[in-house]
């Protein structure tokens, strides 16, 4: 308790790693990706865009305050915070913000 834990599974390439209340599940096979924030659950699967975590060019960080999440891959920016997600391309933000 204090620290983030990380799991490795050969048997499913699984890997779990919790901070603070974010769980993350990525899991090679069908290359899925579980983000549980609160109660929240973001699903993100990987279809043709290739994403890659802290190898070259992606960059990952995470922040127990706000529970941010930055996943920068090539020129998209993909953010997600517990209490609104948008997708942010070339300083466009899908979907947007009113007001």
């Amino acid at each position: 308790m204090g620290g983030p834990t990380r799991k490795v599974q050969q048997g499913s390439a699984t890997r779990d790693v919790q901070t603070g209340c974010a769980t993350r599940d990525v899991q090679q096979g069908g290359t899925t990706r579980d983000v549980q924030q609160g109660s929240a659950t973001r699903d993100i699967e990987k279809g043709s865009a290739t994403r890659d975590v802290q190898q070259g060019r992606a960059t990952r960080d995470i922040q127990q305050g706000c529970a941010t999440r930055d996943i920068v891959t090539g020129s998209a920016t993909f953010d997600v915070q517990t209490s609104s997600a948008y997708l942010d391309l070339n300083g466009q933000r899908y979907p947007p913000r009113n007001g």
